[in-house]
C-alpha cells in the first residue's frame, strides 16, 4: 500500500509539474481557497456539489495550506492507491494466486484510461471506488442475494450520486437495470421492498441534502444551479448556470462513449458470451454494461457527458469486477489476463484517439511535453491581477483564476462586505474591475448585473487594461478617483 502510494502520488506530481492541470483540479482548488480564505459564505459551502471531494480538499488545505496543486494530487492518488489495493485483494480472495493478482494489477494499474481518471481529480476518483463497490454487488445479487452484497450495491449507488455530477446520470441509468440482478422470487413478490433496500441510502442522503439547500439557499435543488462544466470534466468555459439548457445535447457523444466502453472491456463481453448456461450471471453483466451504455445516452442528450476517455475508464473498473466473478473453479486462468491485456490495448487507442482538449493536454504531459492552461484567458486574467489589491470580482463565477492566482487575498467576491456596500451604493471604489460580457453563453457574472453599463461603457475614472473573449478587466487610472 505505502508503494502504490508513492507511486500513484509521483506519477500524478510528475504530469502536474509538465503543467497538466484539470480544470476539474482548478475549479476545485478554486473554491477551496475562496472556502477557507472567507471568500465565499457557509451556505453557498454547505450546498456546493459534489460535496465529497469539496469537502476533503477544504479539510487537507486547512490542515497543509502550503500544498496548492498538490492537494487534488494528493487525494486523487491516495484514491488511486486505494483502489488498485482494493483490486489485489479481491483478486487473492477469489482465488487468484499471488503471481497473476500482481500481473493483473499491474495491467490494470497501467492502465491509461485509469490514470487519465486519476488526473482528472477526486471526484472521478470516488466515482470510481463507489461504482467499484456498486458492480461488485450487482453480481453476486442475484447468485447469493447475501446482506453485503445489497450493502454493496447501496453504499455504492449513494457514493456515486454524490462523488461528480456524471454520477447523477448513473444512479438515474441504473434504477432499471438494477432488476435484472434482483432474484426472480424476490421481484415477483416484493418488489417495493427489494428497491427500498437497495435506494434507501441514496434517497435518504439525497432528500437530506436538498433539505439542506432549502434551508441555507431557499431551493431544495439549488445545487443543480452551482454546477460548472470543469467539475463535469467538460473544459473551459465556466459555470454552465443559470440554465443546465445552455449545453448542446445530442447523442452521437454518448453513441461513441458506448462504443468505447465495450470496446474497453472485452472481459465482460467475454462473459456474456460464455455464460449461456448462468442465467444469473448472464444478466448481471448485461445489466452493468446496460448501465453504462445508457447513462452514456443520458449525459449525451443533456449535453453533460465528460470526455470519451473519462466515461470509458468506468470500464477498468467493471473488468476487474468480472475478473474476480469469473464463474470457473480456476479462475486464475491465462484466458483472464489476456483479455485484461486486450482491454488494455483498446484503451490506449482509446485515450490516443479522444479529441477532448483536456485529454489532448494529458497526453501531451504523460509524453513528457510541457502544456498550457486549459483556457489562456483565465490565465492571463490571473497574471494581471496577481500582486493588486481591491479588485471587483465575481470570483465564484470563475474560480480557476483563484486558484490560477494561488490566493483570495485582496479580491472582493460577491459575499465581501466592500462588494455588498458598492452594490447598496450603487459607487465603485475598487482599484480594478473584472466583469464578464453579457452577450456570451454564461451572461453577466454579478459585477455586470450590478453594473450592467461596464461591460461596454466602462467607469468614470478608469481605464481598460484587458479584453478577451469573455472577459475585460478595468483599472483606476492615475487621474480618476474612488
Amino acid at each position: 500500500m505505502v508503494a502504490l502510494l508513492i507511486g500513484c502520488y509521483a506519477l500524478l506530481h510528475l504530469i502536474g509539474t509538465r503543467g497538466f492541470i484539470s480544470m476539474s483540479n482548478l475549479d476545485l482548488m478554486g473554491r477551496t481557497i475562496l472556502a477557507n480564505s472567507g471568500g465565499v459564505s457557509v451556505e453557498k459551502v454547505v450546498t456546493a456539489f459534489p460535496p465529497m471531494s469539496y469537502a476533503a480538499a477544504i479539510a487537507v488545505d486547512a490542515i497543509a495550506p502550503g500544498l496548492g496543486f498538490d492537494i487534488p494530487h494528493l487525494i486523487s492518488g491516495t484514491l488511486a492507491a486505494i483502489l488498485l489495493a482494493s483490486w489485489y485483494k479481491t483478486m487473492r480472495d477469489s482465488g487468484f494466486a499471488t503471481t497473476r493478482s500482481m500481473l493483473a494489477t499491474l495491467l490494470l494499474g497501467s492502465n491509461p484510461l485509469f490514470w487519465r481518471a486519476a488526473a482528472e481529480g477526486p471526484s472521478f476518483m470516488l466515482l470510481h471506488l463507489g461504482y467499484w463497490l456498486f458492480v461488485l454487488g450487482m453480481f453476486q445479487l442475484r447468485r447469493g442475494h447475501r446482506i453485503n452484497d445489497l450493502i454493496l450495491v447501496a453504499l455504492g449507488l449513494a457514493m456515486v450520486g454524490f462523488a461528480h455530477p456524471f454520477g447523477l446520470f448513473l444512479v438515474f441509468g441504473a434504477l432499471p437495470f438494477i432488476a435484472l440482478a434482483i432474484p426472480p422470487d424476490r421481484l415477483r413478490t416484493s418488489p417495493a421492498s427489494v428497491f427500498l433496500v437497495l435506494l434507501f441510502p441514496l434517497a435518504f442522503a439525497l432528500l437530506a441534502f436538498c433539505y439542506v439547500n432549502w434551508i441555507f439557499a431557499g431551493e431544495p435543488f439549488r445545487f443543480l444551479l452551482s454546477l460548472s462544466r470543469e467539475s463535469i470534466g467538460l473544459g473551459t468555459t465556466n459555470s454552465i448556470s443559470p440554465g443546465l439548457s445552455q449545453a448542446s445535447g445530442g447523442l452521437l457523444p454518448g453513441a461513441l462513449a458506448a462504443i468505447a466502453i465495450v470496446a474497453a472491456c472485452p472481459i465482460a463481453v467475454s462473459m456474456f458470451v460464455l455464460t449461456y448456461r448462468l442465467p444469473a450471471l448472464r444478466l448481471a453483466i448485461l445489466g452493468l454494461i446496460g448501465h453504462l451504455v445508457s447513462s452514456a445516452l443520458l449525459a449525451s442528450a443533456f449535453g453533460l457527458l465528460p470526455p470519451l476517455g473519462l466515461v470509458a475508464s468506468l470500464s477498468v473498473t467493471l473488468s476487474v469486477a468480472t475478473a474476480v466473478r469469473w464463474p470457473h473453479e480456476r479462475p486464475d486462468r491465462p484466458g483472464i489476463l489476456m483479455l485484461l491485456t486486450a482491454g488494455l490495448a483498446a484503451c490506449v487507442l482509446i485515450a490516443a484517439v479522444d479529441p477532448a482538449s483536456e485529454t489532448q493536454r494529458w497526453r501531451g504531459s504523460l509524453f513528457g511535453f510541457p502544456v498550457s492552461h486549459g483556457d489562456a484567458e483565465l490565465s492571463a486574467i490571473a497574471t494581471k491581477i496577481k500582486d493588486r489589491d481591491q479588485i471587483l470580482f465575481d470570483a465564484e463565477a470563475v474560480p480557476s483564476v483563484v486558484a490560477l492566482r494561488g490566493s483570495a487575498k485582496g479580491i472582493w467576491t460577491a459575499d465581501s462586505l466592500p462588494f455588498q456596500l458598492s452594490a447598496l451604493r450603487q459607487t465603485v471604489d475598487a482599484d480594478m474591475i473584472i466583469v464578464r460580457d453579457p452577450q456570451s453563453a454564461q451572461g453577466s457574472d454579478r459585477v455586470g448585473r450590478l453594473f450592467p453599463q461596464i461591460y461596454d461603457q466602462g467607469y468614470p475614472g478608469y481605464a481598460r487594461i484587458y479584453t478577451g473573449e469573455r472577459w475585460r478587466i478595468y483599472e483606476l487610472s492615475h487621474g480618476g478617483k474612488r
